[in-house]
């Protein structure tokens, strides 16, 4: 989390919050993170995670946001750059 914070301030951004407490099934983070959503509307974010969830597939508002890290190597740069792109609304 150190490194993403650091490339976010530097872009003026900044880790809002976590969906953990919304999550009431924990092989279901997609639901949680659409409750969490549900709750507190964003115009964007990004969803980083390090496990592919099923009910994560076929939901855009998961499936738009979602930098996919490799469990074993953690946050990449490449990854932080991913993210960066959906938080500022590039067109990839």
């Amino acid at each position: 989390m150190f490194f993403l914070s650091n490339k976010l301030a530097k872009q003026k951004l900044r880790v809002y919050d976590t969906t953990t407490r919304y999550e009431k099934d924990p092989s279901c983070r997609g639901n949680g993170i659409l409750a969490y959503l549900k709750e507190n509307p964003a115009n964007n974010y990004v969803i980083l995670d390090d496990e592919n969830f099923m009910d994560y597939q076929d939901r855009p508002a998961i499936q738009d946001h979602l930098v996919l890290t490799d469990w074993l190597v953690g946050l990449t740069e490449k990854d932080a750059e991913k993210a960066l792109i959906i938080l500022k609304n590039i067109k990839q």
